[in-house]
């Protein structure tokens, strides 16, 4: 969906314990990891699923390239398919 901006790298909270302290050195260094989203829902409801992700889509703008190595071998797999 996104990616991990400079200043969402340090996890802060009121606590300070132990927990507050590996949350805080699991985040650093995370700047440009991807943030992904999950959408699920009941057996038979794709299409419902799919324009829900597809809203998703729309409102964030959120662009990824696909890398040509991967396009390549889905090209493939779609042509030999058809």
């Amino acid at each position: 969906m996104t990616k991990v901006l400079k200043e969402e790298q340090f996890f802060i909270d009121h606590f300070n314990d132990k927990w507050s302290y590996l949350l805080n050195k699991t985040a650093e260094g995370s700047e440009n990891m991807p943030i992904s989203l999950q959408v699920i829902g009941y057996p038979s409801e794709d299409e419902k699923i799919l324009g829900i992700m597809k809203q998703i889509e729309l409102k964030l703008n959120y662009n990824v390239q696909m890398p040509n190595s991967m396009r390549d071998s889905l090209y493939t797999i779609i042509t030999r398919t058809e």
